[in-house]
């Protein structure tokens, strides 16, 4: 895949966003890049807290085998993505394929929405069975003696239990494709209950390999398993390490080979400062020494496990004053988060930072896409030169938007590409285009019921399309989405 921008790793506990700690510490998904469409079941034997516990998995030939590379990817972000939703009891995200494609880092092209394709397949059809080794909280005591903690369950699930889909493009998923997908019971229920831990998406998407990114996520998992106050560095042997990451060679050597380009990366990305293979044979011992310096344990929230991490980010903004709250909230929506967010209102002032994001919130309606979007809003709020035009030129546009971004540069001169399009696709266009555009401004129950007011005729898509990219020209994201909620009869 193309190389992607190269942006440094956030502390520890600093990023705001947090993936599912049992699937990541237990390495359900392989971090074999590729494998054999026979690679289809593994078996697993391990040791926690001084019990034995199994793992298996089955899948088909079908499929391309057990889930391995990218599938880590697409489950980190459906994780992601089901927390920021409010973490619903039916365990169902709502992403449009575009918006899987784009969190994960990946191209908006043909080759890659195949693979996401294959992909979610793969994690509806793989079956896991864990015995003695889900771990989830304990929710009481049963007698003044017991000690609060953790149980370590036995389960049985397909990391996606369904998928629903509308396309327009028949069967294969595309930019047109909504998606809605009920993850699996046990792991809604651990994201419920927040056994999570910081994952830093913005960097982990930036890493050129699959790998590289899932060995990322795997050690960031590891060094928070016991204590909020993250490891500095930890040992584990190596064949027990190939376990964990479900590699397939069984010499330490070839295990060393097979981890070697992902160890290079993280180390030369700065999330390693060393990589260390000691022994032979079975005795093989691998060191990790992590670059960054442990937080200490004074500066972080008291509490256990990941609970009190994602408590603190959520928690983050209820500190500032009700405007500066507002508008750190509307940074976070673009990566600016936590103390770089914080330090750029300290620096530069409410005022100037709310004016330079509204600049670049009008660069992204132009049609510009940047590789991150965090690192040019911080250029763009600390620019004193001119770099970013008040009316900027037409940047690159996706596929999907291209039509609707010209609308939105010269309403009612452009024809609306809606036109002439039956009910049901007319509407399923638009909600992907509207998911894009106006992320977070518009819920999830706004968008089911403007789908069904178009699709049962009662509205029309080219007129709401029309408002939509009106409201986007003059930056009026909020208002269109308040009107649009008030007439629906949400609000």
């Amino acid at each position: 895949m193309p190389r992607k921008q190269a942006t440094a790793p956030k502390a520890p506990l600093e990023p705001q966003t947090f993936d599912e700690t049992n699937v990541a510490q237990l390495g359900l998904i392989s971090l074999h890049e590729r494998v054999g469409a026979d690679y289809t079941q593994w078996v697993k034997t391990l040791e926690i807290d001084g019990h034995s516990a199994e793992l298996s998995c089955k899948s088909t030939e079908d499929v391309g085998g057990v889930p391995h590379g990218i599938d880590g990817d697409v489950a980190n972000v459906l994780g992601i993505l089901y927390l920021k939703q409010g973490a619903p009891e039916n365990g169902y995200v709502q992403a449009t394929a575009y918006q899987l494609l784009t969190l994960a880092g990946f191209p908006d092209n043909a080759g890659y929405y195949a693979r996401l394709d294959k992909s979610l397949e793969r994690l509806l059809t793989a079956k896991f069975r864990i015995t003695r080794a889900w771990r989830r909280k304990r929710t009481s005591l049963k007698n003044s003696k017991e000690q609060p903690g953790f149980l370590y369950d036995s389960t049985q699930f397909a990391y996606i239990a369904q998928i629903n889909r509308v396309s327009l493009e028949k069967d294969a998923l595309g930019v047109g494709t909504s998606l809605e997908i009920k993850l699996a019971d046990p792991v809604a229920e651990s994201l419920r209950q927040r056994h999570v831990y910081p994952v830093d998406l913005e960097f982990a998407a930036s890493l050129s390999r699959s790998q590289a990114r899932g060995l990322y996520r795997l050690l960031s998992a590891v060094r928070l398993r016991d204590t909020l106050s993250p490891l500095s560095a930890f040992s584990v042997g190596v064949l027990e390490w190939a376990d964990t990451c479900k590699i397939r060679e069984s010499y330490p050597t070839k295990v060393k080979r097979a981890l070697q380009d992902a160890h290079q990366e993280l180390l030369e990305r700065g999330f390693l400062s060393e990589v260390r293979f000691e022994g032979r044979g079975d005795k093989a011992r691998l060191s990790y020494t992590f670059a960054d310096p442990p937080l200490t344990p004074g500066a972080l929230p008291e509490g256990g496990d990941g609970d009190a991490v994602s408590q603190n980010a959520q928690n983050a903004l209820s500190f500032a004053p009700q405007a500066e709250s507002k508008l750190l909230e509307s940074l976070s929506r673009y990566g600016l988060r936590g103390p770089a967010a914080h330090k750029m209102l300290v620096q530069y002032g409410p005022s100037h930072v709310g004016q330079r994001l509204a600049k670049f919130e009008k660069l992204l309606v132009g049609g510009y896409r940047p590789k991150s979007r965090s690192s040019v809003l911080v250029d763009v709020i600390r620019d004193h030169e001119g770099k970013y035009p008040d009316d900027p030129a037409p940047g690159p546009v996706t596929v999907q938007n291209e039509s609707f971004v010209r609308a939105a540069r010269n309403p009612g001169e452009e024809p609306n590409p809606l036109l002439g399009l039956p009910p049901s696709e007319a509407a399923a266009r638009l909600v992907s285009t509207l998911k894009v555009l106006y992320r977070g401004k518009l819920g999830d129950a706004v968008l089911r019921a403007l789908r069904e007011r178009i699709e049962s005729g009662e509205w029309s898509a080219v007129e709401v399309s029309a408002r939509a990219a009106k409201a986007a020209a003059s930056l009026g994201l909020e208002d269109f989405a308040l009107d649009l909620e008030r007439e629906l009869a949400l609000g």
